[in-house]
């Protein structure tokens, strides 16, 4: 099936313009450019905030992220399946979106996905043409779960509802067309930190792991103790500013921000399954994700860590208007198929 994105006439011509603006934050000695479309747009954001204004709350972050994200995000050919439902997890019930291609034979590889956004803003529309371009890349289904925000649902919610949403899909392969050997778990951002933590959750029950971890620029270490967020902390879209933002209606207290469900970066690497990490040059949390991959791989997991030098944080949801960002989202769907295939072709060797 083609992923070739679906090009709306605005995000025809932004590209072009806003390779034109100048100003935008520095390059970085000794990295790759930052792409001059990204350029552009962190330059109009220094300029007028385009995204999210801290100081008017997450209700109006949230609507901000779905505007943004609708318009600057990619879109892909309406060839697949969407199923909106929920499922039942007894004290709360959560909205899923699952994506599938007809095309493809059941059963199929699954991928549970979890959107970022903090913990705090973020939902399955301003993550459904991500969603989609991974779904047509890796010839996955992808389950995209909405869980639990904060202020309203603080720490550990959304780590309760990702691990719980995981257990609910993986009990119903047959009413989802599930392969139940190939149901993977990613996210991005906070929802890679959500992945991580129901590998960990499942190593720790003693229950199989999922058959791989798709970990888009992950956030690792709440503590914020890297040199990345120092160096890339400013004027690179996600900021400290926004950090604590999304760190203090998360969590009660700063000491939580040393717990292991929300910082493993920080504790003993648990069991993990192949696992493949896409990050982002000029990102904050650009340093725990290759300490993270650094300290799997020591540990044995079979691990691929892609770095893209000239992309930001966030730049799922800016394949509309960067191609450079499209052209990652589609290759880390590629890189997971792969994954999956040959992590089963070891296992039936």
């Amino acid at each position: 099936m083609s992923t070739a994105p679906t090009i709306r006439p605005l995000q025809w011509l932004a590209p072009r313009l806003l390779a034109r603006v100048p100003g935008g934050p520095p390059n970085i000695p000794g990295m790759c450019p930052l792409d001059p479309v990204l350029r552009g747009l962190l330059s109009l954001e220094d300029r007028t905030p385009l995204g999210f204004d801290t100081s008017r709350g997450p209700a109006h972050a949230r609507r901000n992220m779905r505007a943004f994200s609708t318009f600057l995000g990619p879109s892909t050919p309406r060839t697949l399946t969407i199923r909106d439902d929920h499922m039942d997890l007894g004290d709360r019930r959560l909205f899923f979106r699952h994506y599938s291609d007809p095309t493809r034979v059941q059963p199929r590889p699954t991928l549970v996905y979890f959107h970022g956004g903090g913990f705090v803003i973020g939902d399955i529309p301003s993550y459904d043409g991500a969603c989609r371009v991974l779904a047509a890349s890796s010839g996955m289904d992808v389950v995209s779960v909405d869980y639990r925000l904060a202020p309203e649902h603080r720490f550990p919610a959304a780590h309760d509802d990702a691990a719980a949403a995981f257990e609910w899909v993986t009990t119903r392969i047959d009413e989802f067309g599930v392969d139940d050997t190939k149901v993977a778990v990613g996210g991005d951002s906070a929802g890679g930190n959500l992945a991580v933590f129901v590998s960990r959750a499942r190593a720790d029950r003693g229950l199989p792991l999922p058959a791989a971890q798709l970990l888009i620029y992950p956030s690792l270490d709440l503590t914020r103790s890297c040199p990345s967020h120092e160096t890339l902390g400013h004027g690179y879209l996600l900021d400290q500013e926004m950090l604590d933002f999304f760190v203090n209606h998360y969590l009660a207290s700063q000491e939580e921000a040393g717990d292991p469900r929300v910082s493993p970066l920080l504790h003993p690497i648990a069991p993990q399954p192949p696992s493949l990490l896409i990050l982002a040059g000029y990102d904050p949390l650009v340093d725990e994700g290759r300490r993270y991959s650094e300290l799997m791989a020591e540990k044995g997991t079979l691990v691929e860590a892609v770095e893209h030098s000239g992309l930001i944080h966030g730049f799922v949801n800016l394949g509309g208007i960067c191609h450079a960002a499209y052209d990652a989202l589609v290759d880390a769907g590629e890189r997971l198929a792969a994954l999956l295939a040959r992590d089963s072709a070891v296992v039936q060797g």
